[in-house]
């Protein structure tokens, strides 16, 4: 898998691109203070599929759902536990 970082606009904004055989995914985040000790993490990302992929990703959408959030949770964890 390739990334490439699209856009660094820290703290507010970060975008990234990865791309593997058959998917093509684009990750927005968006960080927004509610409070001085607090931050809203908006995280966006579209699929793309291509050849097999696109036929497979019909049977386990629910992954691709499951992926960020698990991800999201354990960045929030460790940014927690400092």
């Amino acid at each position: 898998m390739t990334a490439n970082n699209i856009c660094i606009n820290l703290p507010e904004e970060f975008t990234a691109a990865f791309q593997a055989k058959g998917v093509f995914i684009l990750s927005v985040n968006n960080f927004i203070k509610v409070y001085d000790s607090s931050t809203k993490w908006i995280n966006e990302n579209d699929f793309i599929f291509s050849g097999l992929m696109s036929v497979l990703s019909l049977f386990i959408q629910g992954v691709f759902k499951k992926i960020p959030m698990f991800f999201l949770e354990k960045f929030k964890k460790s940014v927690e536990s400092v």
